[in-house]
């Protein structure tokens, strides 16, 4: 529970692989909700410049560290589950994207720590359980820190130095 930083994916996802390498990094609270089936997961990230929040409740599974929720913009069942985690420090999650009407699975594998900076051992045991669900350093995009932000706000993109004219 609590927040957590969306630090690194691997995905098979085409739409998330052409637009990986302008990912930053995103925050996660989760929180535990009256029913004991029941988490409430706020995501805040920006996006194409815009800072964007939402919500969605992951239902627990019989086994621990074992989630399902319905991804609506891709009209998919998501099962998701905890690889490897340390709780304080970082965890590793691998999500599997069944979409309605289809027989296409879409995988997903993040690296979620507790802080915004992606400790080097971490980085090692993701690009680890990425190799073992059959993607390559092709499929995983590192999220760039540049800092947290609220819904609403608006990115304005980093500009190339320009030397100053007379």
């Amino acid at each position: 529970m609590g927040k957590w930083y969306s630090l690194a994916k691997a995905s098979t996802c085409p739409y998330w692989l052409k637009q990986k390498g302008d990912s930053a990094v995103g925050t996660l609270l989760l929180d535990k909700q009256t029913s004991a089936n029941t988490i409430s997961v706020t995501k805040t990230k920006s996006r194409q410049g815009i800072c964007k929040q939402s919500s969605d409740e992951y239902q627990l599974r019989q086994t621990p560290g074992r989630f399902q929720y319905y991804f609506s913009p891709c009209d998919a069942d998501v099962d998701m589950y905890v690889v490897d985690t340390d709780y304080d420090g970082y965890a590793l999650v691998v999500e599997h994207k069944h979409k309605h009407n289809s027989d296409k699975i879409i995988l997903f594998v993040s690296l979620y720590g507790r802080t915004p900076v992606l400790p080097e051992a971490s980085m090692e045991t993701f690009r680890r359980v990425v190799t073992e669900q059959g993607m390559t350093e092709d499929h995983i995009g590192i999220q760039k820190n540049k800092g947290e932000c609220s819904p609403g706000d608006v990115v304005i993109p980093d500009k190339p130095d320009t030397p100053d004219t007379p």
